[in-house]
Parts: structure tokens; C-alpha cells; sequence
């Protein structure tokens, strides 16, 4: 009916806003089982790829162990060579097992926003976890230079065929992947100590 009076006038502005009101309300409430919702999701994803390059890790640093002592060898045996002592080829092993570590649950929470929906210090222990699974993976890939150059020595000539000159400059590219090697270990450590944290 028609408005009759400021009485009138104020009851309708009331009413009106009292409906606005409970309308943004109730949209905010949905958005925020929303954005709850999307936060649980992301949160369940991400748990389940940590668990699982704290999985990948762990084997890796068993067979990194391995090759470890795999390089070791070929440094004793290039040693020996360059000192006219005896060396046995046969037992030389050159084998690199890396690969890449996931991360899509959390590029995904990233890029879409939904880590701003998530408790601060998770979000914190997450991303550190990541940054350790990227210097991991920095580290492997240093590894797999040094393995490649190696390598390129073994590709040319059988090991009891190199030169000393040969053996002399590969040396140093041994040592230096055993470096690696050795920081990709300690690396992983962290990694899984980080990662196991963020989990809990």
C-alpha cells in the first residue's frame, strides 16, 4: 500500500534493510562454507603430496646411498690409476636415479587463492616444505650434471682406456658430484623433517 506518513516511510526503509541485511548474510554464509569447503579440499591435497615426497624421499635416499658409494669407487679407482696401483673396471657402476617431487596440489591452492583461506601458520609450515622440495630437486639436478660429465669420459673410451690426463680431469667433476651428492642427502633430511612437521 502506499506510503502514509514518515511512520509509514520508516517502517518500509526497516523492512528493506532488515531483508538486505539478511540477504548478505546468507551470501556471505554461503561464500564462507565456500571458501571453507575449497580450504578443507586444498588442505587434504596438499597433506596427501607431502605424505607422498616424504615417500618418494626416503626411497630416493636409499638408492642415493648406493650411488653414493657407487662414485666412490670410481674415485678410488681413478686414484689408483693415477698412482700405477691396481684397479678393477668390472666393478664400476655409473647410475643416477632422479625424478621430480609433486607439487600441483599446492601450485593450484596458490594460484587460485585458496591458501589465503587457510590458517596462517599451516599455510607457513606448507610453503616451507616446498621451498625445501625445491632446493631437493636444485640439488638432483646439480647431481645429474656432474653424473652426465662423468659420463661423457666413460662414452669415449672404455675406464681402463682413459688416459691420465683423463683420469686427472675428471677428478675434480667426481669430487664435486660427491659434493652434491652428499648435500642432496643432507637436504632430504631437512626435507622430510620439515615436510613430516607440516603434516603432523
Amino acid at each position: 500500500h502506499a506510503i502514509q506518513g514518515v511512520r509509514d516511510f520508516f517502517i518500509h526503509l526497516l523492512t528493506i534493510t532488515v531483508g538486505l541485511l539478511i540477504a548478505l548474510g546468507l551470501e556471505q554464509a554461503e561464500e564462507a562454507m565456500h571458501h571453507r569447503h575449497q580450504r578443507d579440499h586444498a588442505e587434504a591435497a596438499i597433506r596427501q603430496e607431502i605424505r607422498e615426497n616424504i615417500a618418494d624421499v626416503t626411497a630416493a635416499q636409499k638408492v642415493l646411498k648406493r650411488e653414493t658409494d657407487d662414485l666412490v669407487y670410481v674415485l678410488n679407482y681413478a686414484d689408483a690409476r693415477l698412482n700405477d696401483k691396481p684397479a678393477d673396471a668390472s666393478k664400476i657402476n655409473l647410475a643416477l636415479s632422479e625424478g621430480p617431487l609433486k607439487d600441483a596440489a599446492w601450485r593450484t591452492a596458490a594460484t587460485t587463492g585458496v591458501v589465503t583461506y587457510m590458517d596462517y601458520a599451516a599455510a607457513e609450515k606448507y610453503a616451507a616444505c616446498y621451498k625445501e622440495q625445491d632446493q631437493f630437486e636444485q640439488m638432483e639436478e646439480r647431481m645429474l650434471e656432474g653424473y652426465l660429465s662423468i659420463e661423457s669420459f666413460a662414452a669415449v673410451k672404455k675406464p681402463d682406456e682413459l688416459s691420465k690426463d683423463d683420469l686427472r680431469e675428471a677428478m675434480p667433476i667426481i669430487r664435486k658430484t660427491l659434493a652434491d651428492m652428499g648435500g642432496a642427502r643432507d637436504v632430504g633430511n631437512g626435507l622430510t623433517l620439515i615436510c613430516g612437521e607440516a603434516v603432523k
